[in-house]
């Protein structure tokens, strides 16, 4: 199950075909196509695996005998306390949040004048969120708060975005000095990187995600004691992680993206003053500041 999870945020960002491989009426089907192609795939792959482990967990129960009565009271205790559920742990906001999402869109799917174009899209396989695709979606979200339980997982996770946003970024920073060996730039305009997605605006998108990512885990690896002389060298590595992503933000060029990544990264900067102390705060002010100085010289001397 969490080999599919991380394989999804990897592969899907970074899918896609050659241009003349694929032949569509929409521009973007050679990137558009195979993203949500892997997406659907890979979504389908984590609900068999979910389907066999409920199957081996509930084979354990197969003697238990289901007493409606005792099923009606103890919903009936339950529900005087979804308050105390709700509000006992800030992620189940999230979970709520994502729940009501999908129920949204499957309501209004039911409900649609045209059933068909919004479960599967007016071209299937191409149009990017039909119910279909946000269940899948749904489903990796799912996946992911249900068997996210150690911090050795979520270090994979985010070992797996990050890195993720940093091959990301390096293609948009060679497109943007003329190198371009996947023919992914827009011929119509060539100033502004693509990258792997097609578009300036969303590859500055997933940017925008993947900032915040890179200085908490940068923060967290330089809070943890470490040999005379390692924390530098930390520093400066995590420092070129970001500068990387931030250049490739940057060479999107995309006004939006922009005051999103401002913003996460001071909010981000906040809290970690009030709630991780100044000392944590002052270790992501010096990363970012490390890759600010590495993106200044990169655009001085070009």
């Amino acid at each position: 199950m969490e080999v599919t999870w991380l394989l999804t945020v990897f592969l899907v960002p970074l899918a896609f075909l050659d241009r003349d491989y694929v032949l569509s009426e929409a521009e973007l089907a050679f990137i558009d196509l195979p993203k949500i192609a892997l997406l659907r795939t890979l979504a389908a792959f984590i609900a068999v695996f979910w389907l066999v482990e409920w199957s081996f967990a509930s084979g354990r129960h197969n003697g238990t005998r289901l007493d409606l009565q005792q099923f009606r009271a103890g919903a009936n205790r339950a529900f005087p306390r979804w308050r105390v559920t709700l509000f006992g742990h800030p992620c189940r906001w999230v979970i709520a949040a994502a729940g009501l999402f999908l129920a949204s869109t499957l309501l209004s799917t039911v409900l649609s004048t045209s059933f068909s174009v919004s479960a599967w899209g007016m071209v299937p396989g191409q149009d990017t969120y039909p119910a279909y695709t946000v269940l899948a979606h749904f489903l990796l979200f799912a996946a992911v708060a249900s068997h996210l339980k150690t911090s050795a997982q979520l270090a994979r996770l985010f070992g797996a975005m990050i890195f993720m946003g940093t091959l990301v970024s390096g293609i948009a920073i060679t497109q943007h000095f003329g190198i371009d060996p996947f023919n992914l730039l827009d011929p119509v305009d060539l100033s502004q990187a693509t990258s792997t997605l097609g578009n300036a605006v969303v590859a500055g998108s997933v940017l925008v995600l993947i900032l915040p990512l890179t200085l908490t885990s940068a923060v967290i690896t330089l809070e943890r004691r470490v040999a005379r002389g390692a924390f530098g060298w930390k520093a400066l590595g995590w420092g070129l992680v970001l500068g990387i992503h931030l250049l490739g933000l940057i060479f999107t060029f995309g006004r939006g993206p922009w005051v999103g990544a401002i913003a996460a990264l001071f909010s981000l900067l906040a809290l970690f003053l009030l709630f991780a102390g100044w000392r944590a705060c002052l270790k992501g002010l010096l990363v970012l500041g490390l890759a600010g100085g590495l993106c200044f010289l990169t655009l001085a001397t070009t």
